[in-house]
């Protein structure tokens, strides 16, 4: 059964004259007895006649033929085969190769034996390096000795300077091309490796490479890939695709850090998506100027066994002219493990020398008062008191105010002072924030307060009254306290005449918009709705407030007579 988008490797496929457009022959033939080499060997067999002969298959060799039962002749290699039972072991009685005995008869429909292998196929060509990459089938379901098929995934091309990546799209009968040209960016690759999770399988696997001697033959020979990846030629690949990427577009800072011991680099670069742009330049071929550095200092680096990240440090601190050795940066390193790039940031920021900075912390470390158990500890003691020390404004310019005798004490000094300065700010804030609060009160007293038969509504005069209200109530009005003060939001008191100090419902105004109105515990006993009950009084008071709050000489509000009957009556 075919299966679509499968096909056997040859030149009259349709997609070589569209996707392969100027890429050079392979041998088909040869490619796929390779790969058919990748395929777990098989000899299949059938009895006929009544057992005086034996049909045979080979998956190995692709052969098809019979022996007689009893031969002419028995060796071991025919015993195995006449002897042999399912799934046990033989010889190909063709090519020799160790193979699994399977009886054509008891294999149904032969879905078991489905197997898939990921290929990569180089070619060179004018100093260009090409690939093809497929995914090899067989399933067993058509004829027994059948060569693999092919679902091509991708084809590339890479030369110095740019590399193309041409993925097919079988369901549109189309293909989508990327270019590379320029700066490789590990984090958005343009060209991905073609068993990735995007194709047919939905998982990333390694392959098997052939051709991998076709490198030598191109522009990419000095490339060093044979020392990136340390494998036997057909051992499964992973990276292989990104790291000729990388070599298309920096062919000669590739070749000088794999010879020059920074390979760790490289696998940066090209699997954890790490370019160390602070410790290489990527633009430079030189080996001192992309990394920054004379020879004196790359030999002292050499010497000192620093990780390559710390050049980067290094030179950072040296542009704030904090130069430090790369042994004492080493030092500083072990000391401070993961955090290195953490405190050498706050070296450059506070501008004192690494070493300096170590050896004051470490003055603080194991038994010292604060009972501070390593100098990671102390170094976030440090933080925390020059953090604070350039926030009450010390000058931290001077390296006693800096780095003080006592880092503890002056830590919590500074930390008391600040406490006390926060405080005194929230006093001010606080209150301007009631003085403001006072005079928006009494604006506002002429615009919502209002008298209507035996009840009358009044604005809050203060934040104390109001968490009253909700004390007495029993609902959540004094959160409002704040906010009403500062104007954000205005909170009115409706009462009666006769009782003005007892509480009975609470309104929250935006502007003439009425947003609430509760009584005891927001009616959550089965009382009314106020909003109902005191309708007659609250409609004709959002009427008087939409027509501009007007009042008459002695400061009532001034309503149409009718409706004051009306009211009265009510």
């Amino acid at each position: 059964m075919a299966v679509t988008g499968y096909k056997t490797m040859d030149k009259k496929s349709e997609d070589t004259n569209q996707i392969f457009k100027g890429f050079p022959d392979i041998n088909a033939d040869a490619c796929t007895r390779e790969t058919n080499k990748l395929f777990t060997p098989y000899l299949f067999f059938h009895w006929v006649r009544g057992h005086k002969e034996i049909e045979l298959w080979s998956s190995c060799c692709n052969h098809h033929g019979s022996m007689p039962n009893p031969p002419r002749t028995v060796t071991t290699k025919e015993k195995m085969i006449l002897y042999g039972t399912h799934n046990s072991e033989a010889i190909c009685p063709w090519c020799g190769q160790t193979v699994t005995l399977k009886e054509s008869g008891r294999l149904g429909k032969r879905k078991n034996l489905l197997e898939h292998h990921p290929v990569v196929i180089l070619k060179a060509s004018r100093g260009k390096l090409y690939a093809r990459a497929y995914w090899a089938r067989k399933d067993y379901q058509g004829e027994l000795n059948a060569m693999p098929t092919f679902f091509l995934v991708g084809a590339y091309c890479f030369q110095k300077g740019s590399a193309d990546q041409i993925t097919p799209n079988w369901w549109r009968d189309g293909y989508h091309k990327q270019h590379l040209e320029g700066n490789y960016d590990p984090n958005h690759r343009v060209i991905t490796e073609p068993f990735t999770e995007d194709s047919c399988c939905g998982y990333r696997f390694p392959y098997t490479v052939l051709g991998l001697e076709e490198i030598a033959k191109s522009d990419f020979r000095y490339c060093q890939y044979e020392a990136f990846e340390k494998k036997t030629p057909d051992a499964l690949r992973w990276d292989l695709i990104k790291y000729l990427a990388a070599a298309s577009i920096y062919p000669a800072q590739i070749e000088m850090l794999m010879k020059s011991g920074f390979d760790e680099m490289v696998v940066d670069l090209v699997c954890r998506r790490r370019k160390n742009s602070k410790v290489i330049n990527w633009s430079e071929t030189d080996y001192l100027k992309a990394f920054g550095l004379n020879k004196q200092e790359m030999r002292e680096w050499r010497e000192s066994g620093c990780s390559y990240e710390l050049i980067g440090e290094y030179k950072m601190l040296r542009n704030r002219k904090l130069t430090t050795s790369f042994r004492d940066l080493h030092e500083f390193k072990e000391a401070f493990g993961y955090h290195t790039e953490k405190v050498l940031q706050s070296c450059r920021k506070w501008k004192v020398k690494p070493i300096k900075l170590g050896r004051y912390l470490s003055k603080f470390c194991g038994g010292c008062p604060a009972g501070s158990r390593d100098i990671l500890a102390a170094w976030e003691h440090w933080k925390d008191y020059v953090d604070m020390a350039k926030t009450l404004g010390w000058d931290l310019k001077e390296e006693t105010v800096l780095l003080p005798v006592d880092l503890y004490s002056r830590h919590d000094e500074a930390a008391q002072e600040l406490a006390l300065r926060n405080a005194r700010e929230q006093a001010a804030n606080l209150k301007q924030e009631r003085e403001l609060g006072l005079i928006t009160v009494r604006a506002r007293v002429e615009k919502y307060n209002f008298e209507m038969g035996d009840y009358f509504i009044r604005v809050a005069e203060c934040a104390s009254e109001i968490s009253l209200e909700g004390k007495t109530l029993e609902h959540c009005v004094g959160g409002y306290a704040e906010r009403h003060m500062a104007g954000k939001t205005t909170i009115l008191f409706l009462r009666r005449k006769a009782a003005p100090d007892a509480s009975l419902y609470t309104i929250e105004m935006d502007g003439n918009i009425l947003r609430q109105i509760h009584g005891w515990r927001n009616e959550r006993n089965g009382a009314p709705d106020p909003r109902k009950t005191m309708a007659w009084m609250l409609d004709p008071w959002l009427d008087w407030l939409k027509k501009g709050s007007p009042r008459n000489k002695d400061g009532s509000p001034k309503m149409p007579k009718k409706k004051e009957k009306e009211s009265t009556a009510a």
